[in-house]
């Protein structure tokens, strides 16, 4: 951490390369192909089963299943719901084609030898990806109009241009990601990440009020670079224990072996690294090269 305070100027051009890199990445991938978006954006089929006989249950299932492979698809979620009369499976698959739709469910009742008023077939006509990224390119926008101007008000320019980059990188970062990795992309995971990245945004705004206030309890003024050093090292555990926390609960997601569930632990640990990487090791160094540009100029 030292090292990279010393040589924040370094530093922070090769870090800002790569992020800005991969958001630009990111975004291209946004407009080629669009956020692998889940079954809650739309573009999804939902097929319904009724089932009579609880034993039969798991045989209805994987039946529907391999008739969704023979047309190319996956399950992308499978629910059994229990009514009063009779047990409903519920298979959502991602799909565009309601020909499909139609010999697919065709096809259900042909295997299962049920009548067409068990089978039944609907496309879901939930919100689309696209108006959902608008709403929250406009919703980040926003935010970081607040955060800026905040900042700008309580400190300087310099921490406010920091603040805001830490802001946006916090939330763009682990949306590139997604999008260049292909993973899922839920409500639940936008939330997760927006979650986090006013959280880091917060913690970055303590800990440059800490050095604000370290600094003026000092008689001889320490450079922000090794107060910053300094309250890191003691402050190590305090950092690690909650960060730990969080990242167990997001393994246990994982592990729980729920597609939905796994995809947003897997997201949350994206916005984790990155949230850590951003706010422990690019923020202060931006900072600190402002801060080294700023008293160069002034000597001149």
């Amino acid at each position: 951490m030292k090292t990279i305070l010393n040589n924040s100027k370094t530093f922070i051009k090769y870090a800002l390369t790569i992020m800005l890199f991969a958001v630009l990445l990111g975004s291209i991938f946004v407009i080629g192909f669009g956020f692998n978006g889940s079954s809650e954006f739309g573009k999804v089929y939902e097929v319904t089963v009724d089932c009579f006989d609880e034993n039969k249950i798991d045989d209805f299932t994987t039946a529907t299943k391999n008739v969704l492979k023979e047309y190319g698809y996956s399950a992308a979620e499978v629910i059994v719901e229990d009514r009063s009369y009779c047990d409903t499976i519920v298979v959502r698959y991602k799909s565009t084609s309601a020909n499909n739709a139609t010999l697919i469910e065709q096809a259900i009742e042909s295997n299962l030898e049920l009548n067409d008023t068990l089978v039944t077939m609907n496309a879901l006509s939930y919100s689309s990806a696209t108006s959902s990224a608008i709403k929250l390119l406009i919703t980040l926008g926003l935010v970081a109009v607040i955060v800026f101007a905040y900042a700008l008000v309580r400190f300087k320019w310099k921490v406010a241009l920091t603040m805001l980059l830490n802001y946006l990188f916090s939330a763009l970062l682990p949306l590139a990601i997604l999008s260049i990795t292909r993973l899922e992309l839920s409500t639940t995971t936008l939330g997760i990440i927006a979650i986090l990245s006013g959280l880091s945004t917060v913690l970055l705004m303590a800990i440059v009020s800490k050095m604000y206030a370290i600094a003026k309890l000092q008689e001889k003024r320490a450079s922000f670079a090794d107060n910053y050093y300094a309250y890191i090292s003691e402050n190590k555990l305090k950092a690690i224990i909650p960060a730990a926390l969080l990242v167990l609960v997001f393994v246990c997601l994982i592990f729980t072996f729920n597609a939905s569930l796994v995809q947003v632990g897997v997201a949350g640990l994206i916005s984790l690294v990155v949230i850590a990487f951003v706010v422990i090791c690019f923020s202060p160094a931006f900072l600190v090269m402002l801060s080294e540009n700023t008293t160069k100029q002034s000597k001149r």
